[in-house]
This record gives structure tokens, sequence and C-alpha cells, in this order.
């Protein structure tokens, strides 16, 4: 009911497991469904499945987050990343071919300013 109402925005290991037994679905599965209203549209749901199968095993994710640019010194946006707790810096970034297409298309219109035709 937790969840449900908004009051639990992301389950613990163990409520994840006594839903896989009460609904006999994996947890990558139900995770999938808590968090696939959480995001946008024109989110990857293959992307949120595959962070949810991270998430269904032990790793923390974070969806739509801001990582600074080590070269730029500005911020991108990914899908999301995983990491594991005692892993140090390290992290899974997770993409989908859209959004980076989105991304890159963004960055060129500010750099360039062009009037955008079809020909250009």
């Amino acid at each position: 009911m937790d969840i449900k109402n908004d009051r639990i925005a992301f389950p613990t290991d163990s409520i994840l497991t006594k839903l896989s037994k009460y609904l006999n679905q994996s947890k990558a599965d139900i995770l999938f469904e808590i968090l696939k209203d959480d995001v946008d549209e024109d989110y990857s749901l293959t992307s949120l499945y595959y962070l949810a199968e991270l998430g269904a095993n032990n790793y923390t994710i974070v969806i739509n987050p801001n990582v600074p640019d080590p070269f730029r010194n500005k911020i991108m946006t990914f899908d999301g990343y995983a990491y594991k707790k005692r892993s140090g810096n390290t992290f899974t970034v997770v993409d989908s071919w859209s959004h980076i297409k989105k991304e890159h298309w963004k960055m060129f219109k500010k750099q360039y300013s062009l009037a955008l035709s079809r020909d250009s």
C-alpha cells in the first residue's frame, strides 16, 4: 500500500523479495513496473528495464542523473547509472541511442546557432 500511495519511492531488497514471492514475478519486473510511472514518456524503457535488473541485483541505481563533464566543465544527463556501494568511484552509465541523439542535437544547435532547416 505504501508503494501504491507513493509513500515509498524505492522498495528495499526485502520488500522486493516478498513482492516477488507473492506476485510470482521477478524482482526486476516488479521494480520496472514501480519505476516506469516516474519517468517521462520518451524515456527508453529498455534502459529502464536494464536499470531495474541492476537494482534487483543489489546495485544502487539513479535515474536521469546529472554528471559533471570532465572535459568542458558542463553537466551531462544520462538515462541512468548504477553502482555497488563498495566499488569505489566506479559506476555503470546507462544511456539510450535516442537520448544520445537528442543531447547531441541540443549541443550542436547551441554551438553553431544556425537557422536549422532540412538542408542544414
